[in-house]
């Protein structure tokens, strides 16, 4: 294995796969099929393996991932999709996983490019999107539907849902600490701010976007869907209402504002006085975050990203 790229998201190993095959160079798609005990990665996880030995995804922290490559160049050699164990059962009693669990994995050696780029495609437009795979002829499928990940009649089905994507309102340091550790994390974002200067807390290489709010009262199109958070931190409340208003009447996973206990009573109760609440009580996050009262806005930052990677986590799972 020569090198590493940590990639996380099925659109970036995809994108990967697209990359070696429109260079017609030979590439490898892993999906882990199944987990007992502790694994660093989950059911339906991407991996994909080119054939001078780069990988692109991991299973593991260490030595499997290094075989796994192995495995792959193998498969890319012979042509023929193959099973792979670690763990308990495996074959490889040199590589055993320190939890004592058990990690499957199929390999296909040569993935359908017309399917990858359909789901590449369809995850970039944020789609979710099921791979279907056979331990024969390899990646054989893509649904729409979203089935259960896990083997059904001999093919294995990986959910595969589009990134996390934030929504990000508000003005000072809460917002640039946000902004700083979410371009750290790579996770694509929209900014909102009645600060023009606000744009000027991302870096050039950061996945966003920028609005300037002009106006408490805008009317403002958020592009929200089932993988997107919105998080509002405004110590001026004013600039809340059409913003929350705006999440509201969409479907993220996560909305989330800013403030004390007392702080969100205000804000369902200002919401409710519009006429606009749309059970703002129950879907609006307040106080934000997993450390109770943090003052500082790293602290802040980190905490409220925690509650909203833990929530994409959960929207994510079927």
């Amino acid at each position: 294995m020569q090198n590493r790229q940590f990639l996380e998201n099925a659109e970036d190993i995809l994108a990967f796969v697209q990359d070696c095959q429109s260079a017609q160079i030979p590439c490898a798609l892993c999906v882990v099929t199944g987990v007992s005990g502790g694994s660093a990665r989950s059911v339906g996880t991407l991996v994909a393996v080119r054939a001078d030995g780069e990988m692109a995804g991991y299973v593991s922290h260490g030595c499997i991932d290094a075989d796994l490559c192995v495995q792959a160049c193998h498969a890319m050699e012979k042509g023929k999709p193959r099973e792979v164990i670690y763990g308990v059962g495996s074959p490889f009693v040199d590589l055993r996983l320190p939890c004592g669990g058990t990690v499957n994995i199929l390999i296909d050696p040569s993935p359908s490019p017309a399917t990858c780029i359909d789901a590449l495609d369809r995850l970039k437009q944020r789609q979710a999107v099921t791979l279907c795979f056979s331990s024969e002829p390899g990646l054989v499928d893509l649904t729409l539907n979203h089935p259960k990940t896990g083997w059904n009649e001999g093919i294995f089905k990986g959910y595969q849902a589009p990134s996390l994507r934030l929504v990000l309102a508000g003005v000072g340091p809460p917002l640039a600490a946000v902004v700083q550790l979410a371009t750290a994390m790579g996770i694509e974002f929209h900014l909102l701010s009645p600060d023009d200067k606000a744009v000027n807390y991302a870096t050039p290489a950061s996945r966003q976007s920028f609005t300037h709010l002009i106006s408490q009262d805008a009317q403002i199109d958020l592009s929200l869907d089932p993988w997107t958070a919105v998080l509002v931190l405004f110590h001026d409340h004013d600039w809340e209402p059409s913003i929350l208003e705006a999440a509201l009447a969409g479907n993220p996973f996560y909305i989330g504002a800013l403030g004390s206990e007392r702080t969100q009573q205000k804000r369902i109760e200002a919401l409710e006085a519009r006429g606009k609440s749309n059970n703002a009580k129950t879907r609006i996050t307040g106080p934000i975050g997993v450390i109770p009262a943090a003052r500082d806005s790293y602290t802040l930052a980190l905490s409220a990203l925690t509650e909203i990677a833990d929530a994409y986590r959960n929207s994510r799972q079927v």
